[in-house]
């Protein structure tokens, strides 16, 4: 922004008039004594202008750096349109079969959201799915085709082929070590894959639900036989804002803390102890 120029007030000088001086005619009469003759009055000094007062200039705005640190809440994509199974011309063989995710949601999971739910930090641990409008029980609110199908020995040469952007995304997954010295890509697999005839499917939105047991979690989840597209629905009501979960299967908090690392806090079943939980540790070691 750049600093106004004070413009001064100037005042205009007036040019005097001479003052004109009458001198009457001779006559013989003896002249008269001429009176001197009256001094021109002095112009009276023009006002001299008041002082402005000064304006303080203006701050001139920071340089905005190159980079801007985004807000956390920004996402880098528009909101990805869920597309319902009955949105789908099936006549077409060119239209997305049902449960694609576009290359640029998934490659980007973590600030993921479409019309029914976003992606974002939850308070149960790392990143949770929360409802972004009012849900009805009923509702398919997603379904998602799996990124990769592998098993423990075959993820190396899955992770090679993938392209190099889905590839960061699978390694910035979180992955619970059930054993010591379990090797990092496994451990990302087992703790975020869905067990499948055909191995393990990978999902890399579905992926991020957190766990709550069966009588209270709010998503049920079905993954197809042949397709092995995963499809979510309600299973109650839920108000806008609150956390979707989905029940990882009928597993007590020890048998969930021993794959997955995390002491549940659901509400419908009983936390272990701090004891409890050393002890399973101990269990732990050498153990698949």
């Amino acid at each position: 922004m750049s600093t106004p120029v004070v413009m001064t007030k100037t005042v205009e000088e007036k040019e005097e008039e001479p003052l004109l001086v009458n001198s009457e005619p001779q006559t013989t009469s003896e002249p008269e004594p001429q009176s001197e003759p009256k001094p021109e009055p002095e112009p009276e000094p023009e006002p001299e202008p008041e002082p402005q007062p000064e304006s303080e200039p203006e701050p001139e705005p920071e340089p905005k750096s190159e980079s801007q640190p985004k807000l956390e809440t920004e996402r880098e994509t528009k909101p990805h349109h869920f597309v319902h199974r009955e949105e789908i011309n099936q006549e077409d063989e060119s239209a997305p079969k049902y449960g694609h995710i576009p290359l640029e949601y998934r490659k980007s999971p973590e600030t993921y959201e479409n019309q029914y739910f976003r992606i974002q930090k939850s308070e149960l641990g790392g990143m949770g799915v929360f409802a972004a409008t009012d849900l009805k029980r009923g509702q398919v609110i997603f379904a998602e085709l799996p990124t990769l199908r592998a098993t423990r020995s075959s993820i190396y040469n899955v992770l090679d082929e993938l392209d190099p952007a889905l590839r960061d995304a699978f390694l910035r997954m979180h992955g619970h070590k059930r054993y010591l010295g379990q090797e990092d890509r496994q451990a990302i697999l087992m703790t975020n894959g869905f067990s499948h005839q055909k191995g393990i499917h990978l999902y890399f939105i579905t992926g991020r639900f957190n766990h709550a047991c069966r009588r209270v979690s709010s998503v049920n989840w079905v993954l197809g036989s042949e397709s092995g597209t995963m499809e979510l629905t309600m299973k109650r009501d839920v108000p806008a804002g609150t956390e979707l979960t989905i029940t990882y299967g009928p597993l007590t908090p020890k048998q969930l803390y021993s794959m997955w690392g995390f002491n549940c806090a659901c509400g419908g079943c009983v936390p272990l102890t701090d004891k409890q939980m050393e002890s399973i540790d101990r269990e732990l070691q050498g153990i698949w």
